[in-house]
């Protein structure tokens, strides 16, 4: 990386520090939903936990009544009321919670596909923390220092993705991508139109965010972002369209064609990610 990149990267950080700091800000409102500041998520999480504790044990003396009335021969066995079923409840309920934080704080939509499935991979597996005060601020300020690492993380996955090792098509370049990319199988085609492929819409996402980041407007937003461009278009059997960094283009074989309207952040991409960095012998 150059000291261009590395300056870009701390303005990144910093931007991102300052977007945290406006969002902790105090909110009145009473959708919880909409405005959830970190002690009311704690707070909803120690209730929601203790509600499905307290659900549980109503649950085994309900069985235990059951039989001792009609006796255990004649109650079906109730294996939702095993520990291991608790415990896996007590376990998505913090999935639940720290996925949110994740996503509320932007961290989720900051990072690489392959981040989003490690850190994916830890909720399921149960391997963060209690959901706490202490927990919460202390996993936040431990990432914040990362955000750099993440942004350039990124934005080197998403020049991966246009630019395939190997390739058929004269515009796919190895060491930079050029003012159009093509790939195949991105999109699906039916009898009665035509979607995003699953397998290719978090790399769609990740190719997306990376121009917002070069762009300094932070992580990509719903709705203007590719996935809702294209899902849009195809709703309406359109086979073109749009957004503020790519025109789109696509056919029935899948071949997706992007070409990028802002030249400034191409070359930013290929000066980031491309370039001396791809060439053998650098």
């Amino acid at each position: 990386m150059n000291k261009e990149s590395d300056l870009f990267f701390a303005q990144i950080e910093q931007n991102f520090q300052q977007m945290a700091a406006a969002d902790t800000e105090a909110k009145t409102a009473t959708d919880i939903t909409k405005y959830l500041t970190l002690p009311t998520l704690v707070e909803n999480y120690e209730k929601a936990k203790a509600e499905t504790e307290e659900g549980f044990r109503l649950l085994k003396n309900a069985e235990e009544r059951t039989v001792s009335v009609v006796g255990p021969a004649y109650v079906i066995s109730m294996e939702i009321l095993s520990p291991t079923t608790l415990a896996t409840s007590l376990r998505k309920l913090k999935q639940c919670f720290w996925k949110y934080i994740f996503l509320k704080c932007e961290f989720y939509n900051l990072m690489s596909v392959a981040r989003r499935t490690e850190l994916d991979a830890q909720l399921k597996n149960g391997d963060l923390p209690d959901v706490t005060m202490a927990n919460a601020i202390g996993t936040i300020e431990d990432m914040m220092p990362n955000v750099g690492n993440l942004a350039k993380e990124a934005i080197t996955e998403a020049f991966e993705f246009l630019r395939p090792h190997r390739s058929r098509h004269k515009t796919n370049t190895q060491y930079e991508v050029g003012r159009k990319a093509v790939r195949e199988r991105v999109m699906d085609s039916y009898h009665s139109g035509c979607r995003v492929s699953s397998s290719y819409e978090a790399e769609l996402r990740s190719l997306d965010n990376a121009f917002h980041l070069m762009d300094g407007k932070g992580p990509i937003k719903w709705p203007g972002d590719i996935i809702t461009a294209l899902t849009e278009a195809c709703r309406n059997n359109q086979w073109e369209t749009e957004t503020d960094y790519f025109h789109l283009k696509w056919f029935k074989a899948g071949t997706l064609h992007i070409e990028f309207k802002r030249q400034d952040l191409l070359a930013k991409l290929n000066s980031i990610a491309g370039g001396n960095r791809l060439k053998p012998g650098n």
